[in-house]
């Protein structure tokens, strides 16, 4: 199994933001599956448990599942009961359409607010992704 490491902005190491489809693949392997809509290419790699997504083929998201092993400042974030807890010391969390996102850290996390487990994803994403949904994101309180 692949351990990825957060980078904040930068991507989850070894997968980068930048990255071409070929590049990933010859990290990860070839996907599970993959299909293009409206000029962004997502791709699936099921047995790392990560969807990876390219604009104008440059890796500019990555978004995880249970099963993945995603790790920031030592921790596992799958392995944490409370991510947010563990990750507000290090961002502010805000709410927005039904995540919880820390734009200092550049992760979104979803699932959380429903605590529905098998919907529980961590994206890590390049900086500048949320830029025009700033202004409607508020504070997380919980």
């Amino acid at each position: 199994m692949v351990e990825f490491t957060v980078q904040p902005y930068a991507g989850a190491h070894p997968i980068l933001f930048g990255m071409t489809p070929p590049e990933v693949a010859a990290l990860l392997g070839p996907p599970s599956w993959s299909f293009r809509d409206a000029g962004i290419l997502t791709e699936e790699r099921s047995s790392q448990h990560v969807n990876v997504a390219y604009s104008d083929d440059r890796l500019n998201e990555a978004v995880f599942s249970k099963g993945a092993k995603l790790v920031f400042d030592g921790q596992d974030l799958f392995d944490l009961h409370d991510p947010v807890g563990f990750l507000r010391k290090f961002d502010t969390p805000y709410v927005w359409v039904g995540v919880i996102i820390l734009l200092d850290l550049g992760i979104r996390l979803s699932g959380l607010l429903d605590d529905n487990a098998s919907q529980r994803t961590i994206s890590i994403v390049e900086k500048g992704y949320w830029d025009e949904y700033k202004e409607d994101f508020l504070r997380y309180e919980g």
